[in-house]
Protein backbone atom coordinates (compact mmCIF):
# COMPACT_ATOMS: atom_id res chain seq x y z
CA UNK A 1 0.00 0.00 0.00
CA UNK A 2 1.26 3.44 -1.03
CA UNK A 3 2.18 6.13 1.47
CA UNK A 4 -1.09 7.93 0.57
CA UNK A 5 -3.53 5.59 0.04
CA UNK A 6 -2.71 4.42 3.69
CA UNK A 7 -2.95 8.07 4.88
CA UNK A 8 -6.28 8.43 2.97
CA UNK A 9 -7.24 5.14 4.73
CA UNK A 10 -6.22 7.15 8.31
CA UNK A 11 -7.76 10.04 7.88
CA UNK A 12 -11.09 9.28 6.26
CA UNK A 13 -13.20 8.47 9.15
CA UNK A 14 -12.05 11.65 10.44
CA UNK A 15 -13.20 13.60 7.55
CA UNK A 16 -16.99 12.39 7.89
CA UNK A 17 -17.84 14.35 10.93
CA UNK A 18 -18.16 18.18 11.21
CA UNK A 19 -15.85 20.01 13.51
CA UNK A 20 -16.58 22.67 16.28
CA UNK A 21 -13.71 25.21 16.38
CA UNK A 22 -13.78 28.62 17.91
CA UNK A 23 -14.19 32.06 15.81
CA UNK A 24 -10.51 33.39 14.93
CA UNK A 25 -9.50 36.63 16.50
CA UNK A 26 -6.88 38.87 15.99
CA UNK A 27 -3.57 38.21 17.67
CA UNK A 28 -0.22 40.91 17.72
CA UNK A 29 2.76 39.75 16.16
CA UNK A 30 4.95 39.48 19.31
CA UNK A 31 8.69 40.95 19.48
CA UNK A 32 11.59 38.97 20.89
CA UNK A 33 11.02 39.55 24.39
CA UNK A 34 7.92 40.48 24.71
CA UNK A 35 6.09 39.37 27.76
CA UNK A 36 3.45 36.55 26.66
CA UNK A 37 0.93 38.77 28.72
CA UNK A 38 0.89 40.79 25.37
CA UNK A 39 -1.02 39.05 24.04
CA UNK A 40 -4.93 39.63 24.03
CA UNK A 41 -7.35 36.99 25.81
CA UNK A 42 -9.49 35.87 23.06
CA UNK A 43 -13.62 35.08 23.38
CA UNK A 44 -14.11 32.49 21.77
CA UNK A 45 -17.25 31.21 20.05
CA UNK A 46 -18.01 27.70 18.80
CA UNK A 47 -19.78 27.50 15.65
CA UNK A 48 -20.18 24.60 13.65
CA UNK A 49 -18.30 24.45 10.18
CA UNK A 50 -17.69 21.63 7.59
CA UNK A 51 -14.79 19.19 8.39
CA UNK A 52 -11.96 20.19 6.95
CA UNK A 53 -10.37 17.41 4.75
CA UNK A 54 -6.84 19.25 4.76
CA UNK A 55 -5.00 16.61 6.93
CA UNK A 56 -3.89 14.38 4.80
CA UNK A 57 -2.12 17.12 2.09
CA UNK A 58 -1.16 19.08 5.19
CA UNK A 59 1.04 15.99 6.53
CA UNK A 60 1.95 15.42 3.11
CA UNK A 61 3.23 18.67 2.24
CA UNK A 62 4.68 18.91 5.30
CA UNK A 63 7.14 15.59 4.23
CA UNK A 64 7.93 17.50 1.04
CA UNK A 65 9.52 19.72 3.01
CA UNK A 66 11.54 18.13 5.67
CA UNK A 67 12.80 15.65 3.32
CA UNK A 68 14.16 18.22 0.57
CA UNK A 69 17.93 16.96 -0.26
CA UNK A 70 18.57 21.01 1.70
CA UNK A 71 16.59 19.79 5.21
CA UNK A 72 16.51 16.20 5.91
CA UNK A 73 16.38 14.48 2.10
CA UNK A 74 19.65 12.44 3.19
CA UNK A 75 19.94 9.04 3.10
CA UNK A 76 22.47 8.80 5.75
CA UNK A 77 24.29 11.72 7.40
CA UNK A 78 26.69 11.91 10.20
CA UNK A 79 28.49 15.32 11.13
CA UNK A 80 30.70 14.47 14.38
CA UNK A 81 29.79 17.88 15.90
CA UNK A 82 26.23 17.22 15.82
CA UNK A 83 24.83 16.17 19.06
CA UNK A 84 22.12 13.95 17.55
CA UNK A 85 24.54 11.40 16.21
CA UNK A 86 24.04 9.68 12.84
CA UNK A 87 20.91 10.36 10.67
CA UNK A 88 18.77 9.04 7.72
CA UNK A 89 16.48 10.88 6.15
CA UNK A 90 16.32 13.31 9.26
CA UNK A 91 15.53 10.52 11.66
CA UNK A 92 18.59 9.95 14.35
CA UNK A 93 19.50 5.99 15.24
CA UNK A 94 17.93 6.84 18.79
CA UNK A 95 14.58 7.90 17.32
CA UNK A 96 14.45 4.86 15.04
CA UNK A 97 15.64 2.28 17.40
CA UNK A 98 12.72 3.64 19.86
CA UNK A 99 10.12 3.62 17.10
CA UNK A 100 11.19 -0.31 16.77
CA UNK A 101 11.32 -0.93 20.75
CA UNK A 102 14.88 -1.53 20.35
CA UNK A 103 18.10 -0.57 22.21
CA UNK A 104 19.83 2.25 20.71
CA UNK A 105 22.88 -0.56 19.85
CA UNK A 106 20.54 -2.18 17.56
CA UNK A 107 20.44 1.30 15.43
CA UNK A 108 24.14 0.35 13.57
CA UNK A 109 25.48 2.09 11.02
CA UNK A 110 24.35 -0.89 8.93
CA UNK A 111 20.84 -0.67 9.94
CA UNK A 112 20.77 3.20 9.60
CA UNK A 113 22.64 3.33 5.77
CA UNK A 114 19.54 0.89 5.00
CA UNK A 115 16.86 3.13 5.73
CA UNK A 116 14.59 4.10 2.66
CA UNK A 117 12.57 7.17 2.40
CA UNK A 118 9.44 5.55 2.98
CA UNK A 119 10.52 4.03 5.46
CA UNK A 120 10.67 7.08 7.34
CA UNK A 121 6.99 8.02 6.61
CA UNK A 122 5.49 6.30 9.77
CA UNK A 123 7.79 7.62 12.30
CA UNK A 124 7.13 11.14 11.37
CA UNK A 125 3.84 10.70 11.61
CA UNK A 126 3.43 9.04 14.58
CA UNK A 127 6.45 10.47 16.77
CA UNK A 128 6.19 13.72 15.48
CA UNK A 129 2.76 14.98 13.65
CA UNK A 130 0.92 13.11 16.04
CA UNK A 131 2.70 13.86 18.80
CA UNK A 132 1.86 17.47 18.51
CA UNK A 133 -1.75 16.93 17.61
CA UNK A 134 -1.18 18.75 14.18
CA UNK A 135 -4.42 17.47 12.61
CA UNK A 136 -5.91 19.65 15.22
CA UNK A 137 -4.18 22.72 14.76
CA UNK A 138 -4.92 25.40 12.46
CA UNK A 139 -3.73 24.88 8.80
CA UNK A 140 -0.43 26.14 8.97
CA UNK A 141 0.41 26.52 12.43
CA UNK A 142 0.24 22.76 12.57
CA UNK A 143 2.89 22.69 9.52
CA UNK A 144 5.08 24.92 11.38
CA UNK A 145 4.90 22.83 14.98
CA UNK A 146 5.80 19.88 12.84
CA UNK A 147 8.65 21.61 11.47
CA UNK A 148 10.01 22.89 14.76
CA UNK A 149 9.62 19.09 16.50
CA UNK A 150 11.31 17.70 13.76
CA UNK A 151 14.60 19.69 14.48
CA UNK A 152 13.91 19.92 18.50
CA UNK A 153 11.42 17.34 19.08
CA UNK A 154 7.70 17.32 19.96
CA UNK A 155 7.72 18.90 23.37
CA UNK A 156 10.14 22.22 22.85
CA UNK A 157 7.85 22.61 19.83
CA UNK A 158 5.02 22.32 21.77
CA UNK A 159 6.19 24.27 24.28
CA UNK A 160 7.18 27.72 22.18
CA UNK A 161 3.32 27.49 21.00
CA UNK A 162 1.79 27.39 25.02
CA UNK A 163 4.38 29.95 25.68
CA UNK A 164 2.83 32.21 22.92
CA UNK A 165 -0.69 31.56 23.90
CA UNK A 166 0.26 32.57 26.96
CA UNK A 167 -0.68 28.70 28.61
CA UNK A 168 0.72 26.69 31.02
CA UNK A 169 3.91 25.11 29.20
CA UNK A 170 3.56 21.44 29.93
CA UNK A 171 4.72 20.45 26.04
CA UNK A 172 1.50 18.64 25.29
CA UNK A 173 -0.78 20.05 23.23
CA UNK A 174 -4.30 19.21 23.92
CA UNK A 175 -7.52 20.30 23.96
CA UNK A 176 -6.74 23.15 25.99
CA UNK A 177 -3.71 24.15 23.70
CA UNK A 178 -5.67 23.05 20.43
CA UNK A 179 -8.79 25.76 21.65
CA UNK A 180 -6.16 28.44 22.23
CA UNK A 181 -4.61 28.63 19.14
CA UNK A 182 -8.09 27.77 17.53
CA UNK A 183 -9.13 31.26 18.45
CA UNK A 184 -6.17 33.19 16.73
CA UNK A 185 -6.06 34.37 12.85
CA UNK A 186 -3.51 31.14 11.90
CA UNK A 187 -1.60 33.59 9.74
CA UNK A 188 -0.74 35.60 12.39
CA UNK A 189 -0.42 32.73 15.21
CA UNK A 190 2.16 31.19 12.34
CA UNK A 191 4.49 34.69 11.85
CA UNK A 192 4.40 34.98 15.37
CA UNK A 193 5.61 31.39 16.02
CA UNK A 194 8.00 31.32 13.42
CA UNK A 195 9.68 34.79 14.65
CA UNK A 196 9.72 32.88 18.30
CA UNK A 197 10.87 29.73 17.43
CA UNK A 198 13.99 32.07 15.38
CA UNK A 199 14.82 33.64 18.52
CA UNK A 200 14.88 30.26 20.39
CA UNK A 201 17.13 28.83 18.26
CA UNK A 202 19.75 31.75 19.13
CA UNK A 203 19.78 30.69 22.34
CA UNK A 204 21.37 27.34 21.73
CA UNK A 205 25.14 26.34 22.30
CA UNK A 206 25.17 24.80 18.56
CA UNK A 207 23.94 28.20 16.73
CA UNK A 208 27.32 29.51 15.67
CA UNK A 209 27.41 26.49 13.73
CA UNK A 210 24.07 25.22 12.52
CA UNK A 211 22.05 28.69 12.97
CA UNK A 212 22.12 29.94 9.45
CA UNK A 213 20.74 26.67 8.55
CA UNK A 214 17.95 26.33 10.81
CA UNK A 215 17.18 30.06 10.73
CA UNK A 216 16.98 29.33 6.76
CA UNK A 217 14.25 26.21 7.37
CA UNK A 218 12.55 28.14 9.69
CA UNK A 219 12.35 30.99 7.66
CA UNK A 220 10.76 28.62 4.66
CA UNK A 221 8.62 26.79 6.38
CA UNK A 222 6.67 29.75 7.86
CA UNK A 223 6.20 31.59 4.32
CA UNK A 224 4.44 27.93 3.02
CA UNK A 225 2.69 28.12 6.66
CA UNK A 226 1.70 31.28 6.21
CA UNK A 227 0.22 30.72 2.67
CA UNK A 228 -1.63 27.22 4.08
CA UNK A 229 -2.91 29.37 6.65
CA UNK A 230 -4.63 31.83 4.20
CA UNK A 231 -6.05 29.20 2.56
Amino acid sequence: MGIWSWLTGREAEKARAPVVVPVPAPIPVLAVGDPVGALPKPVPVDVPVPAAKAAISDFSAAMEFILRPDNDGQPYHHDPRDHGGMTAWGVTAATWAAHNRQPLAWATKERMQALKREDVYPVYLKGFWDANNCDGLPRGVGFVVFNMGCGTGPKPAAIILQRLLGLAEDGRIGPVTLAAARAWDPVKLTKAYTDACLAWYKLLKQYPIYGRGWSRRATQAGEIAGRLAAG
